[in-house]
């Protein structure tokens, strides 16, 4: 067994857990579904999109590096992410 550690905004975790309570999961179960697909999935298992309406929570830099962070793995670039670094984490997943 291993240990994942992920830092998030309290608000965010909050809400998260809300939600997961609703379904009958906890934080802890949730991460491992997650995982579970992406294993089975061999992909990240819902759609990754860019929605019409931008992300009113990021800034016009944050948003470039998002669809840019996109456009790569949408040509099927692999990116390796160090999940430490909230700045990379804001690039690659717009949190």
């Amino acid at each position: 067994m291993t240990y994942l550690q992920v830092r998030l905004e309290p608000a965010i975790k909050t809400e998260a857990e809300m939600v997961l309570d609703q379904l009958g999961l906890s934080m802890t179960q949730a991460v491992k579904l997650f995982f579970k697909q992406v294993i089975m999935r061999k992909a990240i298992p819902f759609s990754v999109i860019i929605p019409e309406k931008k992300r009113a929570y990021v800034t016009a830099a944050e948003e470039a590096m998002i669809e840019e962070s996109l456009q790569q793995i949408g040509q099927g670039k692999a990116v390796e992410i160090d999940m430490n670094d909230e700045r990379e984490v804001k690039k690659y997943f717009g949190v």
